[in-house]
């Protein structure tokens, strides 16, 4: 078995230098925090890493799922697994999103396409529910580290206004994070009185996330417009019945979108080892002009990590805790290891938090943005002040390709998984919710 081990773990060695050169394709990828990195690497090689434990191969028989991403060993450590060991509900939650896109092209091919953003909200609210009940905190009053949003079109939105949105709420989910961890939070932090009577549906967590929204304009009045659009790379998704076109600016590096493997069919084995395309001429003149910007920041990164060098330590050895809490009796998988460990020479250290004194270091928060068919996964580290903190760009989901439906829904809980872990890790911070007690009219 050990043989078998270090045979599957060989395959990521030679592929490290295509790591490396996508890495450099993606803005603010050099400043990223160590959770953006592992995220990144996750996907890249998600093809050929452990993601599904080994007992789960029987409830994917009838699903064309990559065996390759199957643990070989009860021992090595996935990505996507139950903790309260509910296997059942566990698969059950990725099945249906698998299923996703089958009902997301169904409403699609009726002329339904206007509910097509509604049915993958619902998919993706409900597997995320699922982790927060398998993490222990779906009946806590928890500050959130991941929101899932539809991108509004409405009124003739336009490329601006959307990337906005986008932008606003995950700056505003850093921005929560930030507040909660500080030494001298707000004592209204929990407040939300107001918001709850402008959305009495709304969860606590959610009413967290709009308390702390920034302005409309979706940036703090130190970041200047210029040093956006000159990082911002164009996303584009088709409307695929009469050829409209969205485009959003969202840091995406070039041809992105074809990272995103296919599904593995009886002709196309050869597919996993797909290698980069190259950058276009224009791309890298986008790449020059955002290198000087990259430099600037980089030289105060350093200046940050050599003033602050002891609140990194306390920072490293908290998190050195929650990981290790989150390994749920898995071993490593060495050669991943290996790969992100050969990897992250790329990388500056993440700077630390600026001007405030935090608890601990606020973690990276996460966002799946619904545009149309589309799910965009986003990050922000939000241990960076936000003058500073980089909206990161990682993959787009299109849950209208038929041959997308498994790495879809592989790709979704990746990330939801990952948020999980991080919350999970500290479910001990948070209260019990309130139990709303109902009243009975006839009294």
């Amino acid at each position: 078995m050990g043989s078998q081990r270090k045979k599957k773990d060989s395959k990521y060695h030679p592929q490290i230098d295509d790591l490396l050169d996508e890495k450099r394709r993606y803005p603010g990828a050099e400043n990223w925090a160590p959770d953006e990195e592992r995220l990144f690497t996750i996907l890249y090689f998600r093809q050929e890493r452990t993601l599904l434990p080994l007992h789960w191969h029987m409830d994917f028989r009838d699903i064309p799922v990559v065996p390759t991403i199957f643990a070989e060993t009860t021992t090595d450590r996935p990505i996507i697994y139950a903790h309260s060991h509910k296997e059942f509900q566990a698969t059950t939650a990725l099945i249906r999103l698998i299923d996703l896109t089958s009902t997301v092209r169904a409403a699609h091919q009726t002329g339904n396409q206007r509910k097509a953003p509604t049915h993958i909200k619902k998919a993706l609210d409900r597997y995320v529910s699922w982790a927060a009940e398998d993490g222990g905190y779906l009946h806590l009053d928890y500050v959130p580290n991941l929101v899932v949003d539809v991108v509004d079109e409405e009124d003739g939105a336009d490329e601006d206004h959307i990337t906005q949105q986008i932008e606003r709420r995950m700056r505003g989910l850093a921005r929560l994070q930030r507040q909660y961890f500080r030494v001298d939070r707000d004592v209204d932090f929990w407040l939300v009185d107001e918001l709850r009577a402008l959305h009495p549906s709304f969860s606590l967590p959610a009413l967290l996330v709009e308390k702390y929204m920034p302005p409309g304009d979706g940036r703090d009045s130190t970041t200047t417009a210029k040093s956006s659009r000159k990082t911002r790379k164009k996303v584009e998704t088709f409307h695929k019945e009469g050829g409209e076109k969205t485009r959003v600016s969202i840091d995406k590096p070039p041809e992105a979108t074809k990272k995103i493997k296919s599904e593995p069919t009886d002709d196309d084995d050869a597919a996993q080892d797909t290698a980069p395309d190259d950058d276009d001429d224009d791309d890298d003149d986008d790449d020059d002009n955002n290198k000087d910007d990259d430099d600037d920041d980089n030289n105060k990164d350093d200046d940050d990590d050599n003033k602050d060098d002891d609140d990194n330590n306390n920072n490293k050895d908290d998190d050195d805790d929650n990981n290790n809490d989150n390994k749920n009796n898995y071993d490593d998988n060495d050669g991943y290891d290996d790969a992100r460990s050969q990897a992250s020479h790329l990388f500056h250290r993440p700077p630390p938090p600026e001007s405030e004194t935090y608890l601990r270091r606020p973690p990276v928060v996460y966002g799946l943005f619904i545009l149309r068919t589309s799910v965009l996964l986003l990050t922000v580290d939000s241990s960076k002040a936000e003058s500073v903190a980089h909206v990161s760009f990682h993959v787009d989901m299109d849950f209208i390709d038929p041959h997308q439906s498994v790495w879809n829904a592989i790709t979704v809980a990746i990330a939801v998984c990952l948020a999980r872990d991080e919350l999970r890790a500290r479910a001990d911070d948070f209260d019990p919710a309130a139990v709303v007690e109902e009243s009975d009219p006839d009294l």
